[in-house]
């Protein structure tokens, strides 16, 4: 979870600054951007809770995080190839469904396996991590996108002053860095995606240890 938290949500953090410096869009629609993610995750989470009541969180999860995987990649070439900022939206939506896929269903797996009188602390432990993973992916996607802005032109403060929500007239040249930066921090930060995929996978070998969470006793 924390790993698809980490590749999710890293350069998206920076999406709005993307889209009006690079972009052209208007504080107020670069601010609506960061929905599509969110509406994304909350639905998914839904839609695996349901899931999980015909299939394993096992499976669960992997189709989660091959669904994350598949889309980080697709936004990093929409974003490369400067398709349409719908296009980017949609793929942003579809990222958001892989991670409320696996934080849904790895979640099951943890209190699966978890002692009663230890649910509280599997619960917190889980919400950490996925905190955590809020700060790596920011970390690292703020990381690369000002390292390449800073190898691309001299005065990087136009870009800070967009970040502080200032309005800033950027030139060319601060723009293809913007440009530039984007692309490579979301590529960064597909690195985490795919380190999800290859853990999601590794389930399968220790499947029987996890136990089918539609013959969990639950709460009525």
């Amino acid at each position: 979870s924390m790993m698809a938290v980490a590749g999710g949500t890293g350069a998206s953090a920076f999406l709005p600054v993307y889209l009006r410096g690079a972009r052209g869009a208007s504080e107020g629609e670069a601010a609506f951007s960061v929905l599509f993610l969110v509406i994304g995750w909350s639905i998914a989470a839904f839609v695996a809770s349901k899931a999980q009541e015909r299939f394993h969180a096992t499976f669960v999860v992997q189709a989660g995080s091959a669904l994350l995987f598949t889309f980080a990649l697709a936004a990093t070439a929409v974003t490369a190839f400067e398709l349409p900022v719908a296009v980017l939206l949609a793929t942003l939506f579809m990222m958001g469904s892989g991670i409320g896929t696996i934080t849904t269903g790895g979640l099951t797996l943890l209190q699966g396996r978890a002692n009663p009188t230890e649910m509280g602390r599997v619960t917190s432990a889980h919400q950490f991590l996925r905190s955590l993973g809020f700060a790596y992916g920011a970390a690292v996607g703020g990381a690369v996108l000002f390292f390449v802005i800073a190898q691309q032109i001299d005065d990087v403060e136009s870009i800070r002053d967009l970040l502080g929500g200032e309005d800033a007239a950027l030139n060319e040249a601060a723009v293809a860095s913007l440009q530039d930066g984007f692309v490579w921090a979301l590529a960064a930060t597909t690195i985490f995606t795919l380190i999800t995929v290859i853990s999601a996978f590794k389930l399968v070998r220790n499947r029987s240890n996890y136990p089918d969470p539609s013959v969990l006793v639950r709460p009525v």
